[in-house]
């Protein structure tokens, strides 16, 4: 059981980032608490999906969409693709200087990767951020190519005809 003060604080955290006054903070979970942190404090280093349309519409890219870590279509069916920001490196390296890589966070999960995670992505070389809100079909439909472990963007990136690397 904790003492009063920390669920208090546990909940004035919790308020401040979702706004809404849980039942049972403790009981909310704290991996569910660190990713609300995680998304409020990445939506102000992010640029917003207005900014991310105009950086696409900007610059040629490749994009890569974030396979959400911890579902078996990585852990189970895609191990060697588990550590995404060794990918984003490799990609990063690899392509010309003067085509970006635009990397979006799996949109159900906008909190997954800390504030120190993205910001070390986006200081790659080459490499953008954008926000995880934007539509994915905007960014598919004038990518150079779409770089996926094994999501559906790529399936959409098919429709598209825009080409594709599965990894």
């Amino acid at each position: 059981i904790l003492p009063d003060d920390i669920i208090g604080d546990l909940k004035n955290i919790y308020r401040r980032v979702t706004g809404d006054q849980p039942i049972n903070p403790v009981g909310a979970g704290k991996r569910q608490i660190r990713e609300s942190i995680n998304s409020h404090i990445n939506e102000r280093l992010l640029p917003s999906p207005e900014e991310s349309i105009q950086l696409a519409n900007a610059n040629e890219y490749v994009f890569f969409p974030l396979q959400y870590p911890v579902e078996s279509r990585l852990t189970l069916f895609s191990p060697q693709c588990y550590d995404q920001r060794s990918i984003i490196e490799y990609i990063s390296r690899i392509l010309p200087a003067d085509v970006r890589l635009l990397v979006k966070q799996h949109p159900n999960h906008p909190g997954h990767q800390s504030p120190v995670w993205i910001q070390s992505v986006d200081q790659l070389p080459n490499v953008d951020v954008v926000a995880s809100s934007v539509n994915s079909h905007k960014l598919i439909k004038s990518a150079t190519a779409v770089v996926v472990t094994n999501n559906t963007v790529g399936f959409e990136a098919l429709f598209y005809e825009t080409p594709l690397i599965v990894l």
